[in-house]
């Protein structure tokens, strides 16, 4: 193996255990304090006038999924990370998807299983089932990536 691979695979390990951490950290927060930053967010939200336009038009019940996006989010984040690992290491494209899907899903699955502890929090299918979406999401971008990248090659070889 070539030492610019191991430093490539060294870089992507990193930044998904740096998002692994980010979850993580996130997760730990009592009930509580949870909702005090979803507030903050929703308070600095509300700051952007396009986004406030279109939030003090809605009804509260309606904002309640916003919540969920930041779920989506870091497991997009995720997804993307573990599958530029997954490409490094597994090397096979098929190998590379399975072996990110399955790191989301059980890295979801744990996260739910660890907030059942946390004073406030309950573990809850309906957010892996989120979280599993963001994390195919980030999946799905980098194979249209490769993808695209593909077909350029392929006309810059005609």
């Amino acid at each position: 193996m070539t030492r610019k691979k191991r430093k490539s695979q060294f870089i992507w390990l990193a930044a998904m255990f740096a998002v692994m951490a980010v979850i993580f950290c996130f997760s730990t927060q009592p009930g509580e304090q949870s909702s005090q930053v979803s507030n903050g967010v929703m308070e600095c939200l509300m700051k952007l006038k396009p986004v406030r336009w279109v939030l003090e038009e809605t009804p509260v019940l309606d904002l309640l999924p916003l919540r969920k996006w930041g779920h989506f989010t870091v497991y997009f984040l995720l997804g993307i990370t573990s599958f530029g690992w997954m490409r490094q290491v597994a090397g096979r494209l098929r190998w590379s998807v399975a072996g990110a899907g399955a790191i989301c899903f059980l890295y979801a699955c744990s996260d739910e299983f660890h907030q059942l502890f946390v004073p406030g929090r309950a573990g809850q299918w309906r957010d892996v089932g989120i979280d599993s979406m963001g994390a195919a999401f980030g999946i799905g971008i980098w194979l249209l990536v490769l993808w695209i990248l593909r077909l350029r090659r392929r006309r810059a070889e005609r």
